[in-house]
């Protein structure tokens, strides 16, 4: 299972955490993924770097690319 997560317009504070969360674990480690609407967890790591692109000084549009393992 791959999971395309896209956030758009959010304050750079919030893409600021998950870019340390990302950091944390890059390609390597793994981590639970919890689905809050189908009351699902995964285990799961990074595909890929953060994908991203600034819209203001403080919004940013960004991309996580996630896979099970």
């Amino acid at each position: 299972r791959v999971l395309n997560l896209q956030f758009n317009e959010r304050p750079y504070s919030e893409y600021r955490l998950v870019a340390d969360f990302w950091a944390a674990h890059e390609k390597h480690e793994r981590f639970v993924y919890q689905d809050i609407v189908l009351n699902e967890s995964y285990i799961m790591r990074f595909d890929a770097p953060l994908s991203t692109n600034m819209r203001s000084a403080d919004t940013v549009d960004f991309q996580a690319t996630l896979r099970e393992v």
